[in-house]
């Protein structure tokens, strides 16, 4: 039987990455979903108040964004990619287990760093796949995607018997055995390859002759990019911390609301490949200006309305949201540093977990869980739209004939 041309992109893609960036995409999400779920529900359960939630997500994603400008791009420079990987496995694994077992204190916030070491993981496996386009890095995309969605899946089924600390210990377990997974014989590990380097110096000399208004334009650009990827970022984390902390406020059950996170994970693989195909066509830039009109729609779905139906609409739309952003962006981030999609995948991390402080610190000035927090978020989408709209100097990826289109 003949495959949908969409799936037949997709395989070819994904056979471009490598088995050693595939896996290590597929288990790092499941740990992602698995934690994202668990951790904020684990600090209720403590007994934490808002305030220290938002400190320990704060200090996490600062901490996260200091481990990929200095230990990542390290990694990366160095071509440790399979050890940093693993390093990063262990060291979430530790903090995860700290956050189950100790008490509540404040050391605890120290545990989200370690925790959060696993966003090193995006970085050294995007180095290891080669993907050096819209498409690939769309690939990889869908197999965190679909990785997020098997997490949500054990996580509803964990929680069902154990509650978010059994998830929690799953989440752990699952870390060592990402560290394992690297370590596998027979996995190979393609970075740095002859073409990857031609295709990162072909963009930076094409970026070299671009004719720039003005050293200042250079700066807009940077600045204008930069701040639309971090409050994207900020309204990205917001929905990801508050969404279950809301709807356990309005009585929904952990079950219940790790369906919420399946309903955006099934959409998600729905609008990937046409995501990436509308960044090849119209450019990165553009293509994120529709995805943030697109969310500042799904936030607003959730202030105005209520109950399980609306949320699983509001769901729907923010996985082109969510999609949209993580797999357009980095390439934006790419272009605009003038260093490709691996020289850019380290600035486009630490970007994300500043944005993360923004998204998480914001809602502290709307009292309890109150469905208003998203209205933030749809401030931060609609400022991040005039970001875009900013002038801003010529693209700097290479031509799409360089692009590589097909599995090398």
């Amino acid at each position: 039987m003949k495959r949908p041309l969409g799936v037949e992109s997709l395989t070819v893609s994904i056979q471009g990455i490598g088995a050693f960036s595939a896996a290590g995409t597929f288990g790092n999400a499941v740990f992602a979903a698995l934690s994202t779920v668990a951790l904020p529900l684990l600090l209720v359960a403590k007994g934490a108040e808002k305030v220290f939630i938002a400190e320990f997500f704060v200090v996490s994603a600062l901490g996260g964004a200091v481990l990929n400008l200095t230990v990542g791009r390290w990694l990366i420079r160095r071509s440790f990619l399979r050890s940093g990987v693993a390093l990063s496995a262990v060291a979430a694994a530790a903090g995860m287990g700290a956050v189950v077992a100790l008490p509540l204190a404040q050391p605890l916030v120290l545990a989200g760093v370690a925790v959060l070491a696993n966003s090193l993981n995006y970085a050294l496996l995007l180095a290891a796949s080669e993907a050096h386009d819209n498409r690939r890095v769309a690939a990889l995309r869908a197999l965190f995607v679909f990785g997020y969605l098997v997490g949500l899946g054990m996580f509803a089924a964990i929680s069902l018997f154990g509650g978010a600390r059994a998830a929690g210990i799953g989440a752990l377990a699952l870390s060592l055995g990402n560290c394992a997974l690297s370590a596998l014989p027979g996995v190979t590990v393609r970075a740095n390859d002859s073409a990857g380097r031609g295709h990162a110096a072909q963009a930076r000399s094409v970026a070299g002759r671009a004719r720039w208004p003005s050293a200042q334009g250079v700066r807009l650009a940077l600045a204008a990019s930069f701040a639309a990827v971090l409050l994207l970022r900020g309204a990205d984390s917001l929905r990801q911390v508050y969404l279950p902390l809301y709807a356990t406020a309005v009585g929904m059950s952990a079950p219940l609301i790790a369906s919420l996170f399946a309903v955006t994970a099934v959409c998600e693989m729905a609008v990937l490949i046409p995501l990436g195909r509308m960044g090849d066509r119209i450019g990165s830039r553009r293509s994120l200006l529709i995805v943030a009109g697109v969310g500042t729609m799904s936030f607003l779905l959730v202030w105005i309305f209520s109950g399980y139906l609306s949320l699983a609409i509001s769901q729907a739309l923010y996985a082109i949201f969510a999609a949209g952003f993580q797999s357009i962006g980095v390439v934006l981030v790419g272009e605009v540093v003038r260093s490709g999609l691996t020289g850019g995948a380290a600035t486009y991390m630490a970007l994300t977990q500043v944005g993360s402080t923004v998204g998480i610190l914001s809602p502290l000035a709307i009292p309890g869980y109150s469905s208003a927090v998203f209205c933030l978020a749809a401030v931060f989408c609609l400022a991040a739209a005039l970001c875009l709209l900013l002038p801003h100097g010529p693209a700097f990826a290479a031509p799409k004939a360089a692009s590589p289109r097909t599995a090398a």
